[in-house]
């Protein structure tokens, strides 16, 4: 519901339907509520919110939120953002994988990816979707760029849920 009302630009009800979660037993509900609250907030707080989302889906192997998370980074940073951007496009390639071609193209072409997929080509030039296609996603670690170029520090994940 939070996720919806967000898509409609309704922050109000994203916010109140947030409020309203239960007790969170599935360990990646966390990840994502936390991931949601950070896109109602416009503030510096958001910024280590995201990182902590990220560790939290990192943690419980989601790398679908990983990328998503990235992606967000990546547009309020922009010291950081060609390699946020690089991060993520390498997530998505290891999703994408073990997909038969038919599949692979699909996936690329779906949802936000898409819309990702755009931005970065728009930003990377006309070559951005060959050098994917030839493996040249290499995946960077996320999590030490987002703690040298964010100072956050990735033990201090479960700390923000409390907040």
């Amino acid at each position: 519901t939070a996720e919806t009302a967000l898509e409609a630009g309704a922050g109000t009800e994203a916010g109140a339907a947030l409020d309203r979660l239960p007790e969170l037993r599935d360990p990646r509900l966390p990840a994502w509520a936390l991931y949601l609250r950070c896109r109602l907030r416009e503030d510096a707080t958001a910024d280590p919110r995201l990182a902590a989302a990220y560790e939290l889906a990192r943690r419980v192997g989601w790398p679908e939120l990983q990328w998503q998370i990235l992606w967000s980074l990546s547009e309020r940073t922009e010291t950081l953002r060609d390699d946020l951007i690089w991060c993520a496009v390498g997530l998505l390639a290891r999703i994408a994988d073990p997909l038969d071609p038919e599949d692979a193209t699909f996936f690329w072409r779906s949802g936000p990816r898409r819309v990702f997929v755009d931005q970065a080509q728009r930003r990377f030039g006309p070559t951005f979707l060959h050098t994917i296609m030839e493996g040249g996603a290499a995946l960077k670690d996320p999590t030490e760029l987002i703690h040298r170029g964010l100072g956050f520090d990735p033990a201090a994940a479960a700390d923000f849920l409390k907040s």
